[in-house]
C-alpha cells in the first residue's frame, strides 16, 4: 500500500474535541439522513459512515466469488472503495478502532486513553482522553506497511462472523 498520506494525522490531541466535531453529523450516504447509530471516521480519508447498520447497506458481489450476492454494510462499502478491501475506523461513540481487511473484521484497543494510560470504552467513566501517539504510530505503520495479514495482535482479533455487516 505504501506511505498512507495524511492517515489520522487531522485527529485532534483530546478526544472531546473530536467527539464534538461529530456529534449529530450525517452519514453522507445515509438514505435516511440522521445522525448514525454507530458513526465510523475512515482513518484514510476523514468521511463519516454508518457501521452495523441496514440503512447504508448494499447487496455486492462477494469478493472473490462474484457469484455469491452478500449484504454488505457501509463500512465494507468504504473499505472497498477507499482502501481497496481495506478499512481503519475510528468508532466514534466507542473509542475503539475497527479494521477491515476483505471479509474479515477486528476491533483493535483505542488510540485514546485517560491520564492513566488506561481506555474508556464506551465512554463510560467519563474521564478525559488524549491521543496516544505510540498508539496511534502502530496503529499508522500497520495501514502504511499493509500489514493486517500478518500481525499476530490483529489476527487474535480477528473474525468473518457477519464481518459484512458492518
Amino acid at each position: 500500500m505504501g506511505e498512507v498520506p495524511g492517515f489520522g494525522s487531522w485527529l485532534p490531541p483530546q478526544y472531546q474535541t473530536l467527539a464534538h466535531m461529530f456529534h449529530g453529523a450525517r452519514c453522507p450516504s445515509c438514505p435516511t439522513k440522521k445522525a448514525p447509530t454507530h458513526p465510523a471516521l475512515c482513518l484514510f480519508c476523514g468521511r463519516l459512515v454508518c457501521c452495523a447498520s441496514s440503512c447504508c447497506s448494499r447487496t455486492m458481489p462477494e469478493p472473490g466469488n462474484p457469484r455469491l450476492v452478500v449484504e454488505v454494510g457501509e463500512c465494507n462499502q468504504h473499505a472497498r472503495a477507499c482502501g481497496g478491501g481495506t478499512g481503519v475506523f475510528l468508532m466514534i461513540g466507542l473509542t475503539t478502532v475497527l479494521v477491515i481487511r476483505n471479509d474479515r473484521g477486528a476491533f483493535l484497543p483505542s488510540v485514546y486513553l485517560d491520564g492513566h494510560g488506561e481506555e474508556d470504552r464506551g465512554l463510560k467513566r467519563g474521564r478525559p482522553l488524549y491521543l496516544s501517539r505510540s498508539r496511534y504510530q502502530s496503529l499508522r505503520e500497520l495501514a502504511t506497511n499493509a500489514s493486517f495479514d500478518h500481525d499476530t495482535r490483529v489476527l487474535q482479533l480477528t473474525s468473518n462472523l457477519n464481518s459484512h455487516s458492518f
